[in-house]
């Protein structure tokens, strides 16, 4: 269960998630910048 909560998480950065599910820092920046052009599979 703790993945499905983990996945509605990703939701917003789903993108990103898939790019690296294990890098925080990405999504992070991804947030801070607030630019898709950290998800190459946007």
């Amino acid at each position: 269960m703790a993945r499905i909560r983990k996945i509605s998480r990703c939701i917003k950065f789903r993108a990103v998630c898939n790019a690296d599910q294990n890098s925080r820092g990405l999504v992070r920046s991804t947030k801070q910048a607030g630019n898709p052009k950290y998800a190459p599979n946007a």
